[in-house]
């Protein structure tokens, strides 16, 4: 037998079928508690700290150097308009 949609028993997006990319097509629906999304937060914060404290490779640092040589005349060179 076959239900409809309106026949269909309702259960949270935890219990339901992910679909082909593995997400629940009604994330809007679920939440986490304000308590988990701060531990969340301040686990994540803990563990980018260490990399944010990390030094800048110098292949970035260069990259950097040369976009700021080269941003100035852009801009000088760009019509304004």
């Amino acid at each position: 037998m076959t239900m409809t949609m309106s026949q269909e028993k309702k259960t949270s997006p935890c219990e339901r079928e992910p679909d082909v990319l593995g997400a629940v097509n009604d994330a809007a629906e679920f939440q986490l508690p304000a308590e988990a999304q701060a531990r969340i937060g301040r686990k994540l914060r803990e563990a980018y700290e260490e990399v944010l404290a990390e030094p800048l490779p110098d292949r970035f640092s260069s990259l950097l150097d040369e976009l700021a040589r080269t941003e100035p005349r852009k801009a000088k060179a760009e019509p304004q308009g």
